[in-house]
């Protein structure tokens, strides 16, 4: 009797003992698809030691602020300085262009009691980023990339051997290309138009650039500061003459005529053009301003032996270098001059668009010789800092060493600053690539 008693007893508590276990399996099952706690055995529920051991092994990488770091997602390392062509290039223009955002694809979320309603259509995200055009001086090819994603894609097939000056207007839309016709002793100047960029559109490699040709033997071009115009100096027999043409080839003015005919132009704002003598060591260089639209002409610079210029966007200021490649700064609101204290060549700087700050290849050694014709031909190259100059105080900072970063000497010229200023461009003389470097 005793022994019935006992194996009923044994039964009982074996039959308590599932419903309980069972009972707190499911539960935890339920618990476990509604929570983000992470999932232990079931004995770990029970086992605080091994549930706890269990969340510290974990697969799943965590950074010190807790949020879960995506394995997935590629980092990419940008460096501060690096260089855009791999062929020399015969100039570029920076601007900004649309571009669709890539999102992420994103699954409808589905399941019990979720209701999937269908939606309208949305225009995807655009954004605007900084973009570079340039010519191939080899062929004349014209390249686009956008800086953020070096990819240089080429957006032409009209071959225009050894193209020595390219400029560009309005948003790459068209170019102006100056090169050597076959007798070796012409210049040719090439005027076209390239198509403008479609939003989304594939970059098609089998465009012919179609456009016209300006006279013969132009000696310089510039273009203006909202990339609109194209200004040219042609020099006669006595006397040189100055024009501008809009991007299309359309609209030509003559807006300046000289007995003299060794000229350098640039085209700082809608009312100002700088005429700047061709610098020489042992010559006393002079500097005009031009009024395109009322084609006056008026002095601001003389007798300074190897002048080179470059005017703020403002007008206000005139930044320039002389023999020993002593850097000054004319202030035209007071007729005063302030030296700084860095050397190098005018046009081997850039101005910021808040009229105050200059970017510039400053050389780090600098050898005897006439300045600046021995750099122009060739017979001296320099090895180049980028450096940082407030005009109004003088103060200035080393930002790049290209040795440092890059492990290359860099000899820069053709500075130019894209629209937010965190981005400077400019083309190594020493072999004429085309170069980025971050400054922000």
């Amino acid at each position: 009797m005793q022994k019935r008693n006992l194996t009923i007893l044994i039964t009982i508590i074996l039959a308590i003992a599932i419903v309980v276990f069972g009972f707190m399996f499911f539960f935890n099952k339920k618990a476990s698809e509604t929570s983000n706690v992470p999932k232990t055995n079931f004995f770990g529920q029970f086992l605080p030691f091994l549930r706890n051991n269990q969340s510290q092994n974990t697969n799943t990488p965590v950074d010190l602020t807790g949020e879960i770091i995506n394995q997935n997602e590629e980092q990419t390392f940008i460096p501060k300085l690096m260089q855009i062509s791999n062929t020399p290039i015969a100039g570029f223009v920076v601007y900004e262009k649309e571009r669709f955002v890539n999102l992420p694809t994103v699954e409808p979320t589905q399941g019990e009691g979720v209701e999937i309603k269908e939606e309208k259509p949305i225009a995807p995200p655009t954004e605007f980023v900084t973009a570079l055009k340039y010519v191939a001086r080899e062929d004349g090819n014209v390249y686009q990339t956008f800086i953020d994603r070096i990819d240089p894609r080429r957006l032409s097939t009209t071959i225009i051997p050894r193209v020595y000056d390219a400029y560009f207007g309005k948003n790459g839309e068209s170019i102006v290309m100056r090169y050597l016709k076959s007798n070796n002793v012409t210049i040719e100047t090439f005027l076209g138009k390239l198509p403008k960029d479609v939003l989304g559109a594939d970059i098609s490699d089998n465009t012919n650039i179609r456009g016209t040709f300006l006279p013969d033997n132009i000696k310089d071009v510039s273009v203006s500061s909202d990339k609109e115009n194209f200004f040219y100096l042609v020099d006669g027999k006595e006397f040189s003459t100055g024009s501008t043409v809009n991007l299309y080839g359309e609209k030509k003015s003559l807006v300046f005529d000289s007995p003299f005919t060794e000229w350098l132009s640039f085209w700082a704002n809608k009312d100002t053009i700088t005429l700047t003598t061709k610098p020489a060591s042992n010559f006393g260089g002079f500097m005009f301003i031009l009024n395109p639209n009322k084609k006056e002409l008026n002095k601001v610079l003389s007798n300074i032996n190897g002048l080179t210029t470059l005017m703020s966007p403002d007008g206000s200021k005139v930044l320039y270098s002389d023999n020993n490649l002593n850097l000054f700064i004319f202030n035209r609101d007071n007729n005063q001059t302030q030296q700084l204290s860095l050397r190098t060549l005018a046009e081997k700087c850039a101005w910021s668009s808040n009229n105050e700050e200059i970017y510039c290849g400053i050389p780090q050694n600098i050898p005897t010789g006439g300045y600046p014709e021995i750099w122009y031909q060739g017979e001296t190259s320099f090895n180049d800092s980028i450096w940082k100059i407030n005009t109004n105080t003088g103060s200035n900072a080393n930002i790049a060493n290209p040795i440092e970063l890059a492990n290359t000497n860099i000899d820069a010229t053709k500075l130019s600053l894209n629209e937010k200023e965190n981005n400077l461009f400019f083309v190594n003389k020493k072999d004429s690539t085309l170069w980025k470097l971050i400054i922000d």
